[in-house]
């Protein structure tokens, strides 16, 4: 069996196989969820090849039936999984209010993304020139959550999630508030 990762609402395309004497005849298509608990099962007659589209994540069989009237009934199958698209998301944590911080506190980004077989990597990007931020806690760009410092300025942090069939991007925008100066009356 060869394993294959096609995407949930792609269309894989199989080809049929032949017996090596004559042009087939008759062809059937069984596409079967591998599920005890499943009752899921869908037969297509009589076309060579086909598209199929799947609904729902998990791992399905294809059998190819294939029948020439001279060399008898020959059949293929493989296993396939269907896999989730990626969704990115997280959250800012609660010292964040109304997208503003003031310097020197330091912000946690929780990354909540789903997806099967996820891969992600955040990015900071100061949109003014003042902006200069660090990490924090020991996280870095590849952290599945992280902590960052940031000075004066206005910044775009973004997260993007990827695996074999998709990716997406979620960006947030903050803005850090200088810290009040004290000015000496004398």
């Amino acid at each position: 069996t060869e394993e294959v990762f096609p995407c949930l609402n792609d269309t894989p395309e199989e080809s049929g196989e032949t017996c090596d004497q004559k042009e087939p005849n008759g062809y059937q298509w069984i596409f079967q969820k591998e599920d005890p608990l499943a009752t899921y099962r869908d037969t297509i007659n009589y076309v060579k090849n086909t598209d199929w589209v799947y609904h729902t994540p998990g791992i399905y069989e294809i059998t190819l039936k294939v029948d020439n009237g001279y060399c008898g009934t020959k059949d293929v199958t493989k296993k396939i999984e269907i896999i989730e698209r990626v969704v990115a998301d997280f959250n800012v944590s609660s010292n964040v209010v109304e997208d503003t911080v003031c310097t020197e506190e330091i912000v946690t980004f929780t990354n909540l993304s789903t997806g099967h077989e996820r891969k992600h990597k955040w990015k900071i990007t100061p949109t003014t020139p003042t902006g200069r931020y660090s990490y924090a806690g020991g996280t870095n760009e590849d952290s599945e959550d992280i902590q960052v410092v940031f000075g004066y300025g206005t910044y775009q942090v973004e997260l993007n999630v990827w695996n074999n069939c998709s990716n997406d991007t979620k960006t947030y925008q903050i803005y850090v508030k200088e810290d009040p100066t004290i000015i000496r009356f004398d």
